[in-house]
């Protein structure tokens, strides 16, 4: 699997160097787009795959999911693109381009850095290409987790990075089109069908997205604070219970004592 993981990582760079370009030419933006999708889904799917065969449940494929789509948008950051609307100005955004000018490494704390500054001034909707690629390859993951599971196991089966592409591609092509407008087309008829959503699962998913260390921490510590809070409020209905039945019992026994 981890060869097979690591060419499918490079395909993921080959598709941001492409959206990366199409984007500052406005050329082939659509196509270039398409091509995106279909990396993210190949390495989705694919790890998706591998791990319902190790015996994990259907729902890993929502992380598998958010990690693929983030190993995207963290390399086309550190190609020096900005992800969210009108955040080009943010001094964290700057010292990315910076960095790549210089043709200096992009760390994953700069990625971060940046991240947090967009949130912070409340930039938070993505430019249309990215949101683009994640949209519609999320809608393409989820259906098929959803109604063709057995081609992702198929997936887990094959050991050949360029197995796994041909496969994903033409299964994508054949079923949501060969396009991007196909795809929309397909999409906006209602054809996708996603499964039920486990709140449980989907919290989990969204606490996986979370990449600073104290914001968690903060989210734990409030976690842990409600699982007190329910706890004592259990505690004290079933001592009411308990109190209730007592007080049955007290009585039944002095009615029959009369």
């Amino acid at each position: 699997m981890a060869i097979v993981s690591a060419t499918l990582t490079a395909l993921i760079n080959t598709g941001v160097a492409g959206l990366s370009e199409a984007v500052k030419t406005q050329q082939k933006l659509d196509g270039q787009i398409y091509t995106s999708i279909l990396s993210i889904v190949a390495v989705a799917t694919y790890r998706t795959g591998k791990s319902w065969a190790q015996g994990e449940t259907a729902d890993v494929k929502e992380q598998k999911f958010n990690n693929a789509a983030l190993e995207f948008e963290n390399h086309y950051i550190a190609a020096g693109n900005h992800v969210f609307r009108e955040s080009e100005e943010l001094p964290e955004f700057k010292a990315i381009k910076s960095a790549v000018r210089k043709k200096e490494p992009v760390t994953g704390a700069m990625q971060r850095m940046y991240r947090a500054a967009a949130k912070q001034a409340g930039k938070s909707k993505k430019e249309h290409a990215i949101a683009e690629v994640i949209r519609f390859s999320r809608k393409v993951v989820d259906d098929m987790a959803t109604n063709h599971a057995g081609t992702i196991r198929e997936l887990a089966a094959l050991e050949d990075a360029a197995n796994v592409v041909k496969v994903v591609t033409e299964f994508v092509r054949d079923h949501y089109g060969s396009t991007t407008y196909a795809m929309r087309a397909y999409f906006a008829d209602g054809k996708g069908t996603k499964a039920a959503v486990d709140p449980v699962a989907k919290a989990a998913a969204t606490l996986l997205e979370i990449t600073d260390v104290a914001e968690l921490a903060a989210i734990i510590d409030k976690l842990n604070a409600r699982k007190a809070e329910l706890a004592g409020s259990i505690t004290v209905a079933t001592a009411a219970v308990n109190s209730g039945r007592k007080s049955d019992e007290v009585s039944e026994a002095a009615a029959k004592a009369a």
